[in-house]
C-alpha cells in the first residue's frame, strides 16, 4: 500500500463487551500485552510518518484509532507520540482544499473513495468534543463522501488490494460505519447517502468474506435498522473459528492477527459475549504476540498473478491493530488511566 494522503484513525467506541479471560491468563496479562502493543504502536507511527513524510493507511491510523481507544479505556498512553501523529495527519485537512482541473474534453474523472477519510471520520471519536480542528476536518469529509459515491449508492475502493483495499461492497460497508458516527449520524444531508447504500447492498447482498460479514455486525450494531441479517452473519463467523481460536481471511490462509482481531472485535460490539470462542479467540492472540508487542502477518496474494507484498510492515500493523483493539474489547479496562 503506497501513500495516498495524510490519514488518521480512531474508529469508534460503540459497544464495549468484556469476554472471559484467555485460558491460563489473566486481566492482568491481557492488559500487559495491551501496553506492549501500544508502545509499539506508537514507536513504528512516529518512525513512519517522520521517515516517509506519510501519515498513510496504516501507521498513522491504525496508531491513533487504537492508542485512542486505549486511552478512553483507562490505559497510559505516550502523549508525545499521540499529539506527533494527530497533527501530521490531520493539520493537511484544516487547509483550503486544492482545487482539481477539471476534465479534458472527452475525459472523465473517476473520484474513488480515499479509506482514509473513512479512517479519519471514525477517528474523530476519539477528538475533544471541543476540539478546534473537528469542525474543519468533518466538513471535508462530508464533502468527500458526498462527491464520491457512485450512481448505483455504492462507494469504490481505490485499487483491489485486499484485505484492506477489498470488493465495493465491503468498502461499502466501511463507509456506512464512517457515516454512522456521531456528530454525522444525525446530518441530514447524509441521509440520502446511508438509505442509498443500504438500498444497494439489500438489493445485492455482500459476499460472505470473513471481512464482510464483520462489518456487517458493526454497521448494524451502529445502524440497527439496516436490515443486513446481523443475526446469520453472527452465526457463520462463529462456525469458521479455527481449532487454533482464531480465523482466517481466506479459507485457505491460516489464522492471523488481522482477521482474528477483526471478527473477535465485530462479535464484542454486537452483542453479548459468547465465552468459549472469545476465550479461544484471546488465547490465539495472546500466544502469537511478538516480543515487541508486534502480531506476524504475512502478504495474501492479489491480481491475477498472486502477487506477494515485498513490505510486510504496512499489513503487520494492520493485524497488530485488529489485535489490540479486539483485546481492548474483550478485557475489563486499566484499572487507572494516567499519562494523556
Amino acid at each position: 500500500m503506497g501513500c495516498f494522503g495524510s490519514v488518521v484513525v480512531l474508529m469508534g467506541l460503540a459497544g464495549g463487551a468484556f469476554g472471559a479471560e484467555a485460558p491460563g491468563s489473566s486481566a492482568e496479562s491481557a492488559q500487559a500485552a495491551i501496553e506492549r502493543s501500544l508502545g509499539f504502536m506508537s514507536r513504528e507511527a512516529v518512525s513512519w510518518v517522520r521517515e516517509r513524510k506519510c501519515a498513510s493507511c496504516h501507521h498513522a491510523p491504525m496508531m491513533l484509532w487504537t492508542v485512542g481507544e486505549a486511552r478512553a479505556r483507562g490505559f497510559a498512553i505516550d502523549a508525545d507520540a499521540f499529539r506527533e501523529v494527530e497533527s501530521f495527519a490531520l493539520t493537511p485537512y484544516t487547509q483550503p482544499k486544492a482545487s482539481t482541473p477539471p476534465p479534458k474534453e472527452g475525459e472523465t474523472l473517476a473520484k474513488k473513495l480515499s479509506l482514509e477519510l473513512v479512517y479519519l471520520t471514525l477517528a474523530e471519536r476519539g477528538l475533544p468534543a471541543d476540539d478546534k480542528m473537528r469542525g474543519a476536518v468533518l466538513a471535508r469529509f462530508i464533502e468527500h463522501f458526498r462527491e464520491t459515491q457512485t450512481s448505483d449508492g455504492y462507494w469504490d475502493p481505490q485499487f483491489a488490494r485486499p484485505p484492506v483495499f477489498d470488493a465495493r461492497a465491503v468498502t461499502t460497508l466501511f463507509t456506512l460505519w464512517a457515516l454512522a458516527t456521531p456528530p454525522l449520524r444525525d446530518a441530514a444531508e447524509l441521509a440520502p447517502l446511508r438509505e442509498k447504500a443500504l438500498a444497494a447492498l439489500k438489493a445485492n447482498p455482500p459476499d460472505d468474506s470473513t471481512q464482510s460479514l464483520n462489518l456487517r455486525l458493526i454497521v448494524n450494531a451502529e445502524t440497527p435498522l439496516s436490515g443486513l441479517e446481523a443475526a446469520k452473519a453472527r452465526q457463520q463467523l462463529l462456525g469458521r473459528q479455527n481449532a487454533d481460536g482464531g480465523w482466517s481471511q481466506t479459507p485457505e490462509m491460516p489464522s492471523d492477527a488481522y482477521s482474528t482481531g477483526q471478527t473477535l472485535y465485530a462479535l464484542a460490539v454486537s452483542g453479548a459475549p459468547d465465552d468459549a470462542a472469545f476465550r479461544r479467540a484471546q488465547a490465539f492472540l495472546m500466544s502469537t504476540q511478538l516480543a515487541d508487542g508486534s502480531w506476524p502477518m504475512s502478504s495474501r496474494p492479489f491480481g491475477p498473478e498472486g502477487k506477494i507484498a515485498k513490505d510486510l510492515r504496512p499489513i503487520s500493523y494492520f493485524g497488530t491493530g485488529w489485535a489490540t483493539l479486539a483485546l481492548l474489547r474483550t478485557t475489563p479496562p486499566a484499572p487507572a488511566a494516567s499519562g494523556d
